[in-house]
């Protein structure tokens, strides 16, 4: 990630004083809160960040990880470079397997310890500033604007 780009972080949880700690915990980031799969895809889509740390219990289905697996793959569908952390109360073994299988870049348990997630979450801003690096370097060069034009601009 260059230094000029923006660390975006969005949070997904219905909770609202867990999205308040979360957003204040990650202050040094630009974070953004989203309390349903429709308005974290909206974000997803209008503002992509890096990373997202989603719960899996959403508004309708509070008591399954139904909302939370389908944003998971949504967002993913939409950019599989996001680094999606999946942080959820319903810490069952078989949905933190789904939840990896599915794509999830990391699982945490909660309630989280802050120290962890911020650890996690600093590991996937890398890694996605790695691999973004790497799809650039990867890409065709682009044409030069302007032809038998002589300049010390490696971008041109």
């Amino acid at each position: 990630m260059s230094a000029s780009e923006t660390r975006k972080l969005l949070i997904v949880d219905d909770d609202e004083g867990i999205q308040r700690q979360l957003r204040w915990a990650f202050s040094d980031v630009k974070a953004s809160v989203a309390g349903s799969r429709g308005e974290a895809l909206e974000k997803v889509r209008r503002d992509p960040p890096q990373v997202v740390i989603l719960d899996l219990a959403m508004p309708p289905d509070l008591e399954g990880p139904g909302e939370g697996f389908a944003a998971l793959e949504e967002i993913l569908a939409f950019d599989p470079l996001i680094r999606v952390i999946v942080a959820s109360g319903n810490d069952e073994r078989e949905n933190a397997v789904m939840a990896i299988k599915l794509g999830a870049y990391d699982f945490c348990s909660k309630p989280v310890d802050l120290d962890v997630l911020k650890l996690i979450v600093d590991r996937a801003f890398y890694l996605h500033g790695l691999e973004t690096e790497i799809r650039r370097m990867k890409a065709p060069p682009r044409a030069a604007p302007l032809k038998n034009f002589i300049t010390e601009d490696k971008e041109l």
